[in-house]
């Protein structure tokens, strides 16, 4: 039975390994998964403003200069901010959140934009010890952005 080979599979295979082929994206959590979107959103919308020295590179996207970043950011909020279509328990809009982006999550399941207990701790504990600071008018760090959750879908209701 092929099913059963899988398992066994599975069962031989290391603990570490065995972690890795449960879950997507190479074995990274879905904050992180967040956080890369998140980089990339911001990153899209620097090179489209023309930001001059914005790296190309993914690993050297946090070298950008905190001013580009704010022009981002301000363009990305300067409508309803950013929609985070099939967005699930909201890691995506969480992440654009903490990077000071507005956004909605939408999404057909109940559990639109609950996002599970230890990611909801990250939040909470981000926004109680945010300290904004700024030196010549530029902020060191981002507002978090609470973002909204709506529940909608197409046709019949799920």
């Amino acid at each position: 039975n092929n099913q059963e080979s899988k398992k066994r599979q599975r069962q031989e295979q290391p603990q570490s390994e065995k972690a890795k082929s449960y879950r997507h994206g190479g074995g990274i959590g879905k904050r992180k998964q967040g956080e890369h979107l998140a980089n990339f959103i911001v990153h899209v919308m620097l090179h489209k403003l023309g930001a001059a020295g914005v790296p190309e590179s993914s690993s050297d996207w946090g070298t950008t200069k905190p001013r580009d970043s704010l022009k981002a950011v301000q363009q990305l909020n300067s409508g309803s901010g950013v929609i985070d279509a099939a967005g699930g328990s909201g890691h995506v809009s969480m992440a654009l959140g903490l990077a000071g982006v507005k956004s909605t999550v939408v999404d057909p399941r109940e559990n639109v934009g609950k996002l599970p207990a230890k990611d909801r701790k990250v939040w909470n504990k981000a926004k109680r010890n945010l300290v904004v600071a700024s030196t010549d008018g530029i902020p060191l760090c981002q507002p978090i952005v609470p973002y909204e959750a709506l529940r909608a879908w197409f046709s019949s209701k799920p």
